[in-house]
């Protein structure tokens, strides 16, 4: 029996040039939608992420979703859907998207896995063709609306692994699918590349160039 062709992509850093986390913070705070505390606390957390220092996966995500649980659910995705055509779209690196285009025309199953908000992976899976997309889920209560804490774990590190293989045996069948290519940037995503039969670290970070190096992995460096 032929197997469902899976290839996955992260996004931030990988397809988009940046990080989503620090647009959208911009983003909304020049539309004055986030706290000046939220702003400053999110600003510190990422220079933890850069200098790897310790910090906590979810942090900024609450803030933010914090701030913005004032507002309706479709209010939100409306923000989101935004922030995805006017900032997104022009960042998106050219190379990326050929190889997604490739990709799907091929008939291969991509999926887009990353660290960023689902209501932003949802619109970008739409926007680049994507078969699925796996994001931060973030909590909401009885009547729908957000709460402002993230529901389950941030895809990140070994949780991108478990998305992609929960979703795939849940689509394709346990024995049904393979990973065929991954494609990221941080080195955070080497759990996923490692599950791949071919990885591609796409402009990496020097943890995860000096990671591909060792294993022989492709380092592509798109624009």
């Amino acid at each position: 029996m032929t197997k469902a062709r899976v290839v996955a992509f992260d996004i931030d850093g990988t397809l988009l040039q940046g990080q989503s986390g620090t647009l959208i913070l911009k983003y909304l705070m020049t539309r004055r939608l986030v706290r000046i505390r939220t702003i400053a606390l999110c600003s510190w957390w990422g220079i933890r992420y850069k200098l790897h220092l310790p910090y906590r996966q979810n942090e900024p995500r609450e803030r933010i979703f914090t701030d913005l649980s004032q507002y309706t659910p479709e209010g939100i995705h409306r923000m989101m859907e935004m922030f995805h055509d006017d900032i997104m779209v022009p960042r998106y690196r050219a190379d990326g998207i050929a190889k997604v285009k490739e990709h799907v025309a091929a008939g291969d199953h991509v999926a887009l896995v990353s660290a960023t908000f689902e209501e932003v992976a949802r619109v970008a899976r739409e926007y680049l063709g994507c078969k699925t997309c796996m994001g931060t889920v973030m909590e909401r209560d009885e009547s729908g609306r957000y709460t402002g804490a993230v529901a389950g774990e941030t895809p990140a590190g070994e949780e991108k692994v478990r998305r992609i293989r929960t979703w795939a045996d849940a689509t394709f069948g346990k024995d049904g699918w393979e990973l065929v290519h991954a494609y990221g940037d941080h080195h955070t995503d080497a759990p996923m590349l490692q599950m791949a039969q071919t990885a591609h670290a796409v402009n990496p970070d020097v943890m995860l160039r000096c990671h591909a190096k060792r294993l022989g992995w492709e380092i592509l460096e798109w624009k």
